[in-house]
């Protein structure tokens, strides 16, 4: 599972109506996406790499986004974990009407993406709403055999 996360320097508001990125995977780079639409990051990944079943969720963060990118049945010889973001050659980001630089940061917080069979996993699941985010909770799951 990769993070990609889009933010302003400081206490800058990005505008959403200008900047982008590309992303790299083993030295093949995508076009340039808007920064802020999940659809087009998805679309571009599963287009440009053949990756299937690409997953991604946008949550708003303090001045920009974040994006969590999932592969599932993924088997492919791409290594999805080494995701390197440029802005160099996209539209330039703008801030309070003038061109500035967004702080960009890639992680990875499960390596692979893949969980290990036999392995026991405990998932806490909280919901986010206009009225905010719950408390996480223990999920009951059932083993999938």
């Amino acid at each position: 599972v990769q993070v990609i996360t889009v933010i302003g320097q400081g206490f800058e508001i990005l505008s959403e109506l200008n900047g982008s990125f590309a992303m790299t995977i083993e030295e093949t780079q995508t076009s340039c996406v808007a920064w802020n639409n999940a659809a087009a990051i998805k679309a571009e990944l599963e287009n440009h790499f053949g990756v299937g079943g690409v997953h991604v969720v946008q949550r708003q963060v303090d001045y920009g986004y974040e994006y969590v990118l999932s592969f599932s049945g993924w088997s492919g010889a791409v290594d999805l974990d080494a995701i390197e973001i440029q802005t160099d050659g996209c539209e330039s980001f703008v801030s309070e009407g003038s061109v500035t630089t967004p702080l960009i940061s890639v992680a990875t917080i499960t390596d692979g993406g893949y969980l290990t069979p036999g392995q026991p996993y405990y998932i806490r699941v909280s919901a986010t709403s206009s009225a905010g985010t719950g408390t996480a909770q223990l999920a009951d799951l059932q083993p999938v055999v």
